[in-house]
């Protein structure tokens, strides 16, 4: 078995990353968080776009109501477990790309 393989078998096992498929498909498949999260992002083009057009007034209606989106999306449960363990993986990602990085360097050498 291969360091890869043994990686992989690691992953496949480990529970935290089941729980993150789930909460992915919990947010991804929830029309209400799904309807927010495109408010939201629709709401910060019309920012910029205020902000670029000098819309002073207009742009602190669309900050007010982004912050309220935000707020709503922050108080969603299981956000915060969510983006713990995207950090998590993340960081690992990161600590694996560095490895590989660093290995393939030394045996270029």
């Amino acid at each position: 078995m291969t360091s890869l393989d043994k990686l992989f078998e690691i992953l496949d096992s480990d529970s935290n990353l089941k729980r993150l498929h789930d909460l992915e498909a919990y947010f991804d498949s929830n029309e209400d968080i799904v309807k927010l999260i495109k408010q939201k992002q629709n709401i910060s083009k019309s920012i910029v776009q205020a902000k670029i057009m000098g819309l002073v007034e207009t742009y602190k209606e669309y900050r007010n109501e982004y912050k309220k989106i935000n707020e709503q999306i922050e108080d969603l449960p299981l956000l915060n477990e969510y983006i713990d363990l995207l950090e998590y993986y993340n960081d690992l990602l990161v600590s694996i790309l560095d490895y590989l990085g660093n290995k393939i360097n030394r045996n270029l050498k």
